[in-house]
């Protein structure tokens, strides 16, 4: 789609709550094992 974009956020992004904080840690874990980084990369 022309003019679509994705942002990609880390903890560092979120500063509003702690447990959104966790929830962005949480899929940026399972997207790492998802790809076979594993969880540290």
């Amino acid at each position: 789609v022309t003019g679509m974009v994705t942002v990609r956020f880390n903890e560092g992004d979120v500063v509003r709550h702690p447990l959104v904080a966790e929830i962005v840690k949480a899929y940026d874990r399972d997207g790492k094992l998802a790809r076979g980084l594993g969880a540290e990369g």
